[in-house]
């Protein structure tokens, strides 16, 4: 495993090949303990290596990306700065709630992970990151399948979709935030304050992966918003992958 400083808070994470697992919670008692039999230990590797299997495939398809983004003409000839090589996913929960802020320039969603560029990364590294959402019930997660059917018959009639999963990425422009020359916009709360840069925000179906290449993150932040207007959008899990400088 490794540790990483998140946010502040100092972080320590599993191998990916799930090795020194076993079962702890807060809320276990004795006896939970004595009837797990190893069984969650168990579930709880095999979630870990297929974090690792996700891992080395969103590494195989950064690397592809990457490659796609320095065969651009405006870029040939540079000399090529991020690579693809990550060593922590991040593992986010979300849930739309009532003590939620509103989006702070805009009020047009609430924020469940605020305004921020990711810290603490090699200069120049892709941020890749996979989502899924589950509905709160079979209703909605029978709505769910639906709703991705009429998707998938849309796109095959090349018609366009509008409908929301109820979660939405947005990112602004918000340059040096992050990167080798991150210190001359500041380190303090305020500097990170952008009011004058307009963002814009996309909401992605279950299942979606987005990339941050090279030095978008240097120059952009990024926030996840639950839309007003979907008062149950389901949960939201993430999972972040990074290179730790």
């Amino acid at each position: 495993g490794t540790t990483y400083k998140y946010l502040g808070l100092r972080m320590f994470a599993h191998p990916w090949n799930g090795s020194g697992v076993s079962f702890s919670s807060q809320n276990a008692t004795k006896k939970d303990e004595e009837n797990d039999n190893g069984s969650n230990s168990l579930t709880i590797r095999q979630a870990v290596q297929t974090i690792g299997d996700l891992n080395t495939t969103l590494t195989e398809r950064t690397a592809h990306h990457l490659e796609n983004l320095y065969d651009k003409p405006r870029r040939k000839g540079r000399r090529r700065r991020g690579r693809a090589a990550f060593d922590v996913a991040l593992i986010n929960k979300m849930i739309k709630t009532n003590d939620l802020k509103d989006e702070p320039v805009t009020k047009q969603g609430k924020c469940t992970v605020s305004w921020h560029a990711d810290s603490c990364l090699e200069h120049y590294s892709t941020i890749a990151v996979y989502h899924t959402i589950f509905p709160h019930d079979e209703k909605e997660e029978e709505e769910e399948e639906e709703k991705e059917e009429r998707k998938k018959k849309s796109v095959s009639n090349n018609s366009s979709s509008s409908s929301s999963s109820g979660w939405s990425v947005a990112l602004r422009v918000a340059h040096d935030s992050e990167g080798p020359n991150a210190s001359k916009r500041g380190k303090d709360i305020e500097s990170s304050v952008v009011a004058d840069t307009p963002y814009i925000a996309t909401s992605l179906p279950s299942g979606s992966v987005y990339y941050l290449l090279d030095d978008f993150n240097h120059h952009h932040q990024h926030a996840v918003m639950a839309d007003n207007d979907n008062e149950n959008p389901g949960t939201r899990f993430s999972s972040t992958h990074r290179l730790l400088r």
